[in-house]
Formats: structure tokens, C-alpha cells, sequence
């Protein structure tokens, strides 16, 4: 065979240039579909065949073709005319007429939304990919969706959308059922699935050679990280070093004044919304009114008393910080919506909640940090760290907001009734630094007033609020994405 030659290719690229405007204007003027025959047609007798030495050597060209790579129906064709011309924050999911999925349609957005989430799910730890050998069959299908969605890749996320739906009946039938879903319960369960199968990937050989699993852990050895050394290389929890919070739990017999205390790990905070209508409230307070200390009915140990006062803080604080509002009350057989207006502060400060040596989210890593991980592959030390705060000491000083964060996402339900109703996802995309609305399909573009105006103050049932610091970060760090 002839050696390969670039310049043999360069009429075929002309070509391939046509096609490409040709269906640019097509696309961008809605009338894709009129003249469908002809137009694919026309595509296809431009196609170039290259062999796969040229493919390997000519990879710039190969993308173009690939554009154009169709079956006969036109299909395919279709599909990557969009991969090339969608970016991922402007990809709606499906709803099939007799589907109703809009609930695991608005939660995965949400979740698309927390960079550093997705980022840690697709590459933990060390940045290489996961094996799909040890993922459950809901891990793996989220992961595809993930990879082709960062892609800008429409028609494979919406396949992989009905795979991994297929997938979530081994998590509860409900939801792979007809049915409408509680979407943050939905939500918090996907997560915590996630959890517990990174828990069980992460079981590796000390230096004994004894396996540990990551579920083992505590606090304690963790040096204020979800993040575990084993051997010479890094385990990662991608929810728990992202999402997972702790509180403690102080007790104080009224009686005795005996104390005590108890800590939790959580993903996510439940709190209640005052019924009376006059009541005028926001998260922040909803939030403060949780708590708060309050006389709690609880006998005490050493003297029997049956009350005891309860005092709650934060001793370690999330990358994300999810707030859910408790929006219905269940009396006998009857659920109603609580629709009072839930002012939505931008920004939330969590500073007079907290313990005094409370644990802060971690930064994103710095280029610098990131090379001596890779360099310390078979070496592994302790990065200096401050406990208290969980950054390093030279960013302590110069850190303003440590307790604040910044609303980046809302889940919204439009309706009476949880088994019925319309559920929407707000969503701050860090790149392009904008606000999006998810109605299934249908994005948009909005500004931050109308996402902190009276609709979302009715219907808000999930507030997603990011670290600042963090927040601040993510706006100079380049998107994996299209």
C-alpha cells in the first residue's frame, strides 16, 4: 500500500467543510428533518475512506469524518452533527409521553452541576478511570452517561439515560416503575449508593498486607479527609469528600446536668418549615431553627431525668452543602404541601453554627500539589494540613469566608402532591459562570433574579450550596467538558 500522504486528503477536507456549514445553517434555522434523504445523502457520498493508518495519523481529521460517521437511515449522522455543536450545560433529558421521569431528570442535573463530584466519580483519586469490572451496574451506567455527557454527546446520554434507569430497580423497584418519585429522596439515595460502592472499592492491602475497608475509617485517622492512604496509593470517596458532613449532638441532663454527646455523618440536612402562613422565613433561618438548642424528651443515665437540653454543630463542613426543606406534613391518610414563601439567600454563613474546631472543606488541589502526588506514588507522606480548618497553613491567614457558601442549585416541585406534580432543577454552571433551568429537554439560560424569585421561594425543595472558597476556584478551573 501507498504511503500515507496529508496532502491527498485536502480536497476531502474542502468538502467536509461544506458539509459542516451546510448542516451548521441547517441545525441553527430548526428545519433539520426537511429534505432528510437528500441532505444525508449528499453527506455521504463526501465521506472519505480512510484507512487506519491514515486514522492514526491524521487524528484532526478523523473528528471531522467522525462527524459524518451514519448509518443509512441518517441517524447516526444526526446524533454527531449535535455532539459537535452542544455543550454539555445545554443538554436536556428526555420524558417520554407515559414515562414521568422528570424527578431522576431534575436530580441528575443537579448532580451534573457539583464539578467536583462528577470530576472525582469519573477519575478518584489517582485520575485514572475506574475498571468496570468492580462497579455495580448503577455506577457504571451513571458513568456512562457522565462520559458521554461531558462529550456534548446528545443521542448516547439519552441512551444511557434508559440504561441506567433499567439499572436503578436493584436500588428499588419504585423506581424503575411508571410512577412519580420523591426526587431529593431520590437524589440522596443515588448518592449514598454511590457511597457505599466506592466503600467497597476501596478495601486495599496495608503494609501487613491485612485488606482495610474505607467504611472503617474514622474521623480520627482520616487528618480531616475522606481521603485514605493504602500502601502507595490514594483511596478516594468522591461523595464523602464532597458531600459527606459530620454534627455533633450535645447533651445536658436538666436535672443532673450530666453531659454527653453524639456525632453523625450525614449528606443531607432535613429542615422543617413553619405551617403558620404569616410566618416569614428563609433557609438560613430554617436552617438556625434546626439548631438550635431545644429540651429534648430523653432520660439521662445517672439520674433518670426524662429531659435533657440538646445543643447541634457542625465539626466538619462539605465541598456541597445540601438543604432540604421537609414541604409536606402527613396526617392520617391526608399529605399536604406546605407553600409558604422560603426566602433563598445567595449566599449562606454557617458561622454561628459550628463547633470551635470545626473541620473546613478542603481547596482544590494546585497544580503544584497535584504533581507531587504523581511524583509521590511510592512514597506516601502526609500533606501539611491544618486540622482545624482542613487547608493548608499558609492559606489560613489570608482566608475571609470560611464559613459561607453559595446557592448553585435548586430542586423545584410544581404541584399538591409528592406522587404527582412537575419536578425542575436551577443549576449555576461554573463554565460558562451562568444560570441554567433544566425543565426535562427545555434549557435556558436565567438570571440569578428570577432564580431567587417567588416561584422558587413556593416551590423549592432542595438547595445545593457550594463552599465559597471552592466556588471562587471552580471559576478558573478549565472544564473537563466540551
Amino acid at each position: 500500500m501507498a504511503p500515507f500522504s496529508p496532502q491527498a486528503l485536502t480536497p476531502r477536507k474542502r468538502q467536509i467543510e461544506k458539509s459542516i456549514e451546510k448542516a451548521d445553517s441547517i441545525i441553527r434555522s430548526g428545519t433539520l428533518g426537511i429534505n432528510k434523504r437528500n441532505f444525508y445523502g449528499s453527506i455521504k457520498r463526501t465521506r472519505p475512506r480512510l484507512s487506519h493508518d491514515c486514522q492514526a495519523k491524521e487524528q484532526d481529521d478523523v473528528k471531522k469524518v467522525d462527524v459524518y460517521d451514519f448509518d443509512e437511515n441518517g441517524e447516526a449522522l444526526r446524533e454527531s452533527v449535535f455532539s459537535r455543536l452542544i455543550k454539555p450545560h445545554e443538554i436536556g433529558f428526555p420524558n417520554p409521553p407515559g414515562t414521568n421521569i422528570c424527578w431522576m431528570n431534575a436530580s441528575l442535573q443537579i448532580i451534573l452541576g457539583m464539578r467536583c463530584v462528577i470530576d472525582d466519580l469519573e477519575y478518584p483519586g489517582n485520575g485514572s478511570p475506574l475498571s468496570r469490572n468492580h462497579l455495580s451496574s448503577i455506577l457504571q451506567s451513571f458513568l456512562d452517561v457522565l462520559r458521554q455527557y461531558r462529550r456534548g454527546r446528545l443521542l448516547p446520554v439519552h441512551k444511557n439515560l434508559s440504561n441506567l434507569r433499567a439499572a436503578l430497580s436493584t436500588l428499588d423497584s419504585g423506581f424503575a416503575c411508571e410512577y412519580q418519585q420523591d426526587a431529593p429522596e431520590f437524589l440522596i439515595r443515588l448518592l449514598d449508593k454511590f457511597r457505599e460502592d466506592f466503600y467497597e472499592m476501596g478495601k486495599s492491602e496495608n503494609n501487613n498486607g491485612e485488606t482495610i475497608p474505607l467504611k472503617e475509617l474514622s474521623l480520627n485517622n482520616c487528618n480531616g479527609s475522606f481521603t485514605q492512604s493504602c500502601g502507595n496509593k490514594r483511596r478516594v470517596n468522591p461523595i464523602c469528600d464532597n458531600l459527606q458532613f459530620s454534627m455533633k449532638e450535645n447533651y445536658c441532663c436538666t436535672s443532673c446536668g450530666m453531659q454527653s454527646e453524639k456525632s453523625q455523618e450525614h449528606l443531607a440536612l432535613y429542615v422543617d418549615v413553619p405551617v403558620e402562613k404569616e410566618a416569614c422565613t428563609s433557609v438560613k433561618s430554617a436552617l438556625e431553627q434546626y439548631m438550635k438548642t431545644h429540651i429534648r424528651e430523653l432520660r439521662c443515665e445517672k439520674c433518670e431525668g426524662a429531659q435533657c437540653q440538646v445543643n447541634t454543630v457542625f465539626t466538619q463542613l462539605p465541598r456541597y452543602l445540601l438543604i432540604q426543606l421537609k414541604r409536606y406534613t402527613y396526617l392520617e391518610h391526608l399529605t399536604q404541601k406546605i407553600t409558604n414563601l422560603i426566602a433563598i439567600p445567595l449566599e449562606l454563613n454557617v458561622g454561628n453554627v459550628v463547633d470551635s474546631n470545626v473541620i473546613l472543606p478542603k481547596p482544590l488541589p494546585t497544580d503544584q500539589e497535584k504533581e507531587n502526588d504523581i511524583n509521590a506514588e511510592n512514597e506516601v507522606t502526609e500533606p501539611t494540613i491544618n486540622k482545624k480548618h482542613g487547608y493548608l497553613e499558609e492559606e489560613a491567614e489570608n482566608y475571609d469566608y470560611k464559613y459561607c457558601y453559595r446557592l448553585t442549585g435548586i430542586l423545584s416541585h410544581h404541584g399538591d402532591n409528592p406522587n404527582t406534580g412537575h419536578y425542575v432543577a436551577d443549576v449555576f454552571q461554573s463554565i460558562p459562570q451562568r444560570w441554567y433551568h433544566y425543565d426535562d429537554e427545555n434549557v435556558e439560560s436565567v438570571g440569578e433574579d428570577e432564580v431567587l424569585d417567588e416561584s422558587r421561594e413556593k416551590s423549592g425543595y432542595l438547595f445545593v450550596y457550594t463552599y465559597r472558597h471552592l466556588h471562587e476556584q471552580l471559576a478558573f478551573k478549565p472544564s473537563d467538558g466540551f
